[in-house]
């Protein structure tokens, strides 16, 4: 099905506020991945606003190390960010499977996230879930990004949900119930 232009393809992951997905641009073919505010949150003004403010705070920070924003879509009870779509695995993933990362490669990494964090810290926003699961090593050059602000904390210390363990193909369905609704 499409969405503003995008065809989704797969369910990527589920966290806290949203769903992510894998989708493409039908008129480009531009791969992109679509964060998909959960249904529950949708029509909850102060939610709807953090949810955006994510999205924001990555492009104001504009940092090499963290994710790209695209656009922002709102149709009918449907909210959505546009994002790069990054190939690679979460730094977690290497973590779990207890392979040693080796001195060079340890201090890379740490050097980046470090200097994303800086980045972060002199725009004004508190990063509040930093963990191996939201830093993502991208194939092309190796290097973290850290994935959309889950769980921040900006200057005027706003919060967003926390996760409620909601299953991906679930959240699959109801967003093609979602888009049936606001056409």
């Amino acid at each position: 099905f499409v969405v503003d232009g995008y065809r989704v393809i797969e369910t990527l992951g589920v966290g806290g506020m949203g769903v992510v997905y894998l989708a493409e641009h039908t008129q480009l073919g531009r791969k992109v991945a679509l964060k998909v505010l959960k249904p529950e949150y949708a029509n909850n003004s102060d939610v709807v606003r953090r949810f955006f403010d994510e999205a924001r705070a990555a492009n104001r920070v504009g940092h090499e190390n963290i994710i790209q924003i695209f656009d922002f879509v709102e149709k009918g009870d449907l909210r959505l960010f546009v994002m790069e779509l990054l190939d690679g695995q979460p730094l977690s993933s290497l973590t779990r499977a207890r392979k040693p990362l080796g001195i060079e490669r340890t201090l890379r990494i740490t050097r980046q996230v470090a200097d994303a964090l800086h980045a972060v810290h002199a725009a004004n926003i508190v990063h509040r879930d930093l963990k191996p699961d939201n830093i993502f090593l991208t194939r092309r050059a190796r290097d973290p990004r850290r994935t959309p602000f889950d769980l921040v904390r900006d200057a005027f210390g706003s919060r967003l949900p926390p996760d409620r363990g909601a299953d991906g193909s679930h959240h699959f369905g109801r967003l093609r119930q979602r888009l049936r609704k606001a056409d």
